[in-house]
């Protein structure tokens, strides 16, 4: 798999996990709750709306690149629209 950590140890893996991706989602989570608090974007479960940006942001490079697949389209014009469609669910505007 090129670009990737494969991990065989399951506890490992989790360890490595929790102290990085995860601690990098719930400061997005925590913006998140700040936003909701703001009465900018909709209340619901913080770590699930920042879940959903993050699916949203990979959506068309991560698997691709898992693959060593070459990806299509501008990452500039697929982060716009992430953030748009993002917004279109949760902003309560």
């Amino acid at each position: 798999m090129s670009g990737s950590v494969l991990c065989t140890d399951p506890k490992l893996g989790a360890s490595l996990y929790a102290r990085g991706p995860m601690r990098a989602w719930e400061e997005v989570a925590a913006y998140v709750q700040q936003l909701q608090d703001r009465g900018i974007l909709a209340a619901t479960d913080p770590m699930l709306i920042a879940i959903h940006l993050k699916g949203l942001l990979e959506a068309g490079y991560v698997e691709p690149l898992l693959w060593g697949a070459k990806t299509k389209g501008k990452m500039a014009a697929s982060v716009a629209d992430a953030v748009d469609v993002f917004l279109r669910a949760y902003s309560v505007q």
